[in-house]
């Protein structure tokens, strides 16, 4: 792209003066537009948002770079007849093949009662946008969240607080407190998603200063999606709780593995499994408990599925989860 002063002063019959300092340098797109609706003139910022030459779009009609045809034909006419605009919405196709979101303000100069050209300003808002739609998603997503953890705690609070005896009061802490993490996690990472192994992580950490030499964890890199995450914690806090009351972790010796992988046969699903040893003879429950009822609540359905094993040698429990669009595999750095 050339000087301003090496660009044509005159186009269609009209003589233009050099461009002004103002006009060329503004921090704002600036353009003139004929009564046919022809470019007349237009200043650098506008070339460049646009990625234009000057004989790219100097010349040529305006309707060309706008993305609705029956837009630029509305601000025409509206402009014709007399009107001012303020900020209004528009979309502008970009050399590149992008699209701009752009507020346009213009008013028509007229000369002796006669259409010269119009004067628009565009003001680029399209990161501003994409702010909003970012927030808007965000905030929606965040509400939808927390009714859903809304709907958690009141299940919890209906199943512990029947008696409400001090052991179940502190149940009650320990398994808010457990959500709480996982909302901690979330926030850290992103929201939509969180690595298996720190929901694991998080899940076990109340439990590791005690017990953290016979806790063992291992799988490769993984992602959950946020409800699946808030889950899977309260489903392993259940699960450590038990071992420390009745099983693996409630004697000395007793150790628990948990280990995860993707399903051989569907890499949108991971296979997770809990297995205890060293413990005490386990013999199935008499009365199906919270963790229990929660696993088959939550992993009976298309999210996935739970199995829970009273083996004598040890509790087993096997969680295949459904992967969402939102959580994949981690992916391979080269």
């Amino acid at each position: 792209m050339g000087r301003c002063d090496e660009r044509p002063r005159e186009l269609h019959g009209r003589t233009f003066e050099p461009l002004s300092d103002i006009f060329d340098n503004a921090a704002l797109a600036i353009h003139l537009v004929g009564s046919d609706g022809i470019i007349l003139r237009a200043n650098r910022y506008e070339l460049q948002l646009l990625g234009y030459g000057w004989h790219e779009y100097v010349g040529h009609h305006i309707s060309e770079f706008h993305v609705s045809k029956e837009k630029i034909e509305s601000i025409l006419q509206r402009l014709a007849s007399g009107d001012t605009l303020n900020n209004w919405e528009a979309q502008l196709r970009c050399k590149d093949g992008s699209i701009r979101d752009v507020l346009i303000s213009s008013n028509v100069l007229w000369e002796n009662g006669r259409f010269a050209h119009t004067r628009c300003f565009t003001t680029d808002v399209t990161d501003l946008r994409q702010s909003q739609e970012r927030q808007k998603l965000l905030v929606g997503e965040m509400t939808h969240r927390v009714k859903n953890t809304l709907t958690t705690v009141q299940a919890i609070a209906s199943q512990t607080l029947q008696s409400a005896s001090e052991e179940d009061r502190a149940a009650f802490i320990a398994r808010l407190h457990a959500l709480a993490e996982a909302h901690d996690l979330l926030m850290t990472a992103r929201w939509d998603r969180a690595a298996l192994a720190d929901v694991i992580g998080r899940a076990l950490a109340p439990f590791e200063d005690a017990h953290g030499r016979r806790l063992a964890t291992s799988g490769p890199d993984a992602f959950v999606d946020a409800q699946q995450s808030l889950l899977l914690t309260l489903a392993f806090h259940e699960l450590a709780t038990n071992a420390v009351k009745y099983g693996a972790l409630s004697n000395g010796s007793g150790h628990v593995r948990v280990s995860w992988d993707f399903a051989p046969d569907d890499a949108c699903a991971v296979d997770l499994h809990w297995e205890e040893s060293g413990g005490p003879a386990v013999t199935p429950p008499v009365h199906t408990g919270f963790g229990s009822r929660l696993l088959e609540k939550v992993f009976g359905n298309d999210t996935g599925s739970a199995r829970l094993e009273f083996a004598p040698a040890g509790l087993r429990c096997s969680l295949e989860v459904r992967l969402s669009e939102a959580a994949h595999r981690k992916p391979r750095q080269d």
